[in-house]
């Protein structure tokens, strides 16, 4: 996420204050007929798919509550494992 705020804008004891949200299990990424494999992705949460439509579709977040959509992008709870 990128957050664009004034020059003086305290980040470190903005995080500090407001805690952590919750973390991410699973991040579904459509590729279509593009190849990633050039790039040096590491394991985690990130799934690659090639079929279906290109970009973000859907994140998995740790904890309880009713998944949402935003956009075309679905958001889902899970509990941590």
């Amino acid at each position: 996420m990128v957050v664009v705020t004034e020059y003086e804008f305290d980040a470190e004891n903005w995080r500090a204050a407001v805690g952590h949200g919750p973390g991410v299990i699973t991040i579904e990424v459509g590729t279509g007929d593009f190849s990633w494999t050039g790039l040096s992705i590491g394991p985690g949460p990130l799934v690659l798919d090639a079929t279906g439509p290109i970009g973000v579709r859907r994140i998995v977040l740790e904890g309880e509550g009713d998944g949402f959509e935003l956009g075309s992008v679905s958001f889902a709870f899970e509990p941590a494992g």
